[in-house]
């Protein structure tokens, strides 16, 4: 995971160069001490997490006087999320504590990022809100656009008055209370609830309890995938991790014949729970010999732990030992 982490790294440095977000002088620095904290987890047995902490903290300190860009962010936290990773499932049985560089780095990120990029990140959110909402049959657009203007609105006045912080919460609260108990569908009130952290964060203001308590009043236990939408969302997955590069042909074959054949079997077959079970171990340790990353191989194992729930078959233990080798 980390030696492809690494061609990632510059790749995608390159762009971020290309694009203007970071300068010739800032990309070498950038590229240079990612890499070189990459081999210093490819070059130890283990490391504490006291050591992925100090090296996050010297990062922190090393990028001081940069002014960090979403993209730039993604790029350094996906790199320590796939160095920490990658150390636990090297070391399955001696993991100790839980390491999370993420909260070092995040602060940083929020201290350096520009106040315009801040917004112009919070408006990006409502246009994928949007763009979300508009392949979801459940929402009805005209709906959707009046919610969009609206809270542009309130974007717009937060932003004028960034340092009012008064305002900005009865601004936060008053949005809350106004979509509160209004059915709005999942797509809906989980893009809202992220602008609605994002403005609160602008604003150093604390109104997580109170947003989290919207999500909580708000959320519905979503309607499972159908058969077909199932079969057609793992397939653009498999589809997009050979065009990023993820996998190979070959595996990228293995893949989709496996996890669509048993998708069928499990779905619209008539073995009984036994022999799914034996299909589920037999068709993980064949997926087991493929290298993945860690979001792809969660991806394998929330979806055979769908279509196992469905048939009342209980592969949580054997997705576990899958997953983590305990």
């Amino acid at each position: 995971m980390v030696l492809n982490q690494k061609k990632t790294i510059e790749t995608e440095l390159t762009t971020l160069k290309d694009e203007g977000a970071i300068s010739d002088a800032e990309y070498k620095l950038v590229l240079a001490r990612l890499l070189a904290d990459c081999d210093t987890y490819l070059s130890s047995d283990k490391l504490s997490c006291e050591q992925i902490s100090t090296m996050a903290d010297n990062l922190v300190k090393e990028f001081k006087d940069i002014r960090c860009s979403e993209g730039l962010f993604s790029i350094i936290n996906s790199t320590y999320h796939t160095i920490t990773a990658s150390n636990q499932v090297q070391n399955l049985f001696n993991i100790g504590e839980y390491c999370n560089p993420t909260p070092t780095i995040y602060a940083w990120f929020e201290a350096s990022q520009p106040m315009e990029d801040k917004f112009l990140s919070v408006r990006r959110s409502v246009k994928s809100m949007v763009d979300l909402a508009a392949d979801n049959k459940n929402v009805r657009l005209r709906q959707m656009d009046s919610i969009a203007d609206y809270v542009n609105t309130v974007i717009n006045g937060i932003e004028s008055n960034v340092s009012d912080s008064l305002l900005i919460k009865k601004s936060l609260a008053a949005s809350m209370e106004l979509y509160n108990a209004k059915g709005l569908d999942n797509i809906v009130i989980e893009s809202l609830c992220d602008i609605f952290r994002q403005l609160s964060r602008i604003g150093k203001i604390d109104m997580d309890s109170e947003i989290l308590a919207f999500c909580n009043n708000n959320l519905h236990e979503p309607e499972p995938l159908t058969y077909e939408q199932l079969v057609a969302m793992v397939g653009k997955r498999l589809d997009w991790m050979l065009e990023e590069r993820l996998i190979g042909k070959s595996d990228h074959n293995l893949m989709k014949a496996t996890m669509l054949d048993d998708i069928n079997t499990f779905l619209k077959g008539s073995q009984t729970k036994e022999q799914l079970t034996e299909r589920a171990k037999q068709s993980l340790d064949r997926l087991k010999k493929i290298e993945l990353e860690t979001e792809d191989r969660e991806f394998v194992a929330e979806t055979y732990y769908d279509i196992a729930q469905r048939c009342d078959v209980d592969i949580a233990q054997m997705l576990n030992k899958w997953l983590y080798g305990f």
